[in-house]
């Protein structure tokens, strides 16, 4: 499994604990779950060009959760990013914080 940031700033929020650091990925790594920043290539302002993410989604073997900073994906480019893996065969599904608590 796969944590995929696409946070642009992977430092900025009200949530310390989700900044990119060495200790969120050795947490992570603990949880059999592997960290990947992908803000500098696909982030807020990027182009989503369809072969750089084909190429991304091949660099990871299992399931990948993007992190991004607005809770809400209406409200954040992940949206958009999963229309676009969609587009490419994949199956997306928006994991909501509450979803965890039904």
């Amino acid at each position: 499994r796969t944590l995929a940031d696409v946070r642009v700033n992977p430092h900025a929020g009200r949530h310390q604990h989700l900044n990119r650091s060495k200790d969120f990925s050795k947490s992570l790594a603990a949880a059999g779950i592997q960290y990947v920043h992908w803000g500098d290539q696909i982030g807020e302002n990027a182009v989503l060009e369809l072969p750089r993410l084909r190429g991304l989604m091949a660099s990871v073997r299992q399931a990948v959760c993007l992190l991004g900073h607005l809770k809400e994906a209406l409200q954040c480019h992940r949206l958009a990013l999963g229309d676009v893996f969609v587009q490419l065969g994949y199956e997306v599904w928006h994991i909501r914080w509450m979803d965890h608590l039904s």
